[in-house]
């Protein structure tokens, strides 16, 4: 009976604790405290201002438990934001802690927002100009240095308003705006004597559209400063850069439509050479071909506003068959 007795006690017992157990997890989740396996413990926190968890009994010491705790504070007030991620595992807890925080003074900025910040809802607003777009452009307007040549656009700060050509499209909105009132100020610029084609983009004249190189150009047509006009290594997108397409139609559909923007941007410097105070060319390594140099001197032919008086070729052509239209440019 005493043996029998026992049995029915233990028997209570364990049952008891099974029951104390199932209460206390089912506590446990609906305070938001998630209990996995006795290999792994997984707790989410959702009161994110508590520090001391208080989760674990101070019985228990299991050999391999993981646990991981993320909390996220968002402070907005006088401007400041905070984060705070930590991380423990194990009997060899390891601790990361990351805060980030602005203020009035704090200079780190993200690009991505202040481009999606800086967007016009209204055309009388004043045109925010970062700093060195700011700078270049007071320069060309004829405010402080005078500009003697052009700083390269290729370079990093110019970056997100002149990217490569592939990049072009993605140019909307605030900075779309920029871009324009950079190239209206290249076009407008009464300080330069010698325009250098290659300070620009690295004479990548991809790097415009075509709409854009009018723009650029057509401001150069009534200047009466402008001297000399080089253009060195000019470039734009190959057969290289179209390999990926493979033969076919489409791939020379797609050089044909890149040599008409070569054509169109040299009928476009031909029309400048014709009314602006231009004296004197150079193309160097451009080999440019027959249609482009006919395009040329289709844009000075039969008129006599054009003072241009020396032309200066080196290697500037793909074939001999260019040669006719230089003479037409000489012979004017």
């Amino acid at each position: 009976m005493g043996a029998m007795a026992s049995f029915l006690h233990d028997s209570q017992g364990a049952k008891t604790l099974r029951q104390s157990r199932q209460e206390e997890e089912e506590q446990q989740e609906r305070q938001g405290v998630h209990v996995g396996s006795s290999q792994e413990l997984g707790v989410l926190v959702r009161d994110v201002g508590r520090r001391h968890l208080g989760l674990f009994d101070s019985t228990e010491s299991p050999t391999n438990i993981s646990y991981s705790v993320r909390m996220e504070e968002r402070m907005e007030g006088a401007g400041d934001s905070g984060r705070v991620e930590e991380k423990m595992e194990g009997a060899g807890d390891s601790v990361r802690v990351e805060e980030r925080m602005e203020g009035a003074g704090a200079s780190i900025v993200n690009q991505a927002a202040e481009f999606a910040t800086r967007e016009m809802d209204s055309a009388d607003e004043e045109l925010y100009l970062p700093s060195a777009i700011q700078d270049l452009v007071r320069r060309l307007e004829g405010q402080g240095e005078p500009v003697t040549r052009f700083p390269d656009l290729s370079g990093r700060e110019f970056q997100d308003f002149f990217p490569k050509r592939e990049s072009i499209s993605t140019i909307t909105g605030w900075r779309s705006k920029v871009r324009l009132r950079v190239l209206e100020a290249i076009g407008s610029c009464n300080t330069l004597e010698v325009l250098h084609v290659d300070d620009i983009w690295s004479a990548d004249i991809s790097r415009l559209k075509k709409s854009e190189w009018e723009f650029v150009l057509r401001g150069f047509k009534s200047s009466t400063v402008l001297r000399k006009i080089v253009v060195l290594r000019l470039k734009w997108m190959s057969d290289g850069d179209l390999d990926w397409i493979g033969d076919g139609d489409l791939k020379w559909s797609l050089k044909r439509s890149l040599e008409a923007e070569v054509e169109s941007w040299c009928l476009q410097l031909g029309r400048l050479l014709n009314s602006s105070s231009v004296i004197e060319l150079k193309l160097d390594n451009c080999s440019l071909s027959a249609r482009c140099f006919l395009n040329l001197a289709s844009g000075m032919r039969g008129h006599s506003d054009s003072k241009l008086q020396s032309l200066e070729l080196h290697n500037a052509w793909k074939d001999t068959s260019a040669v006719k239209h230089v003479a037409d440019m000489i012979n004017k």
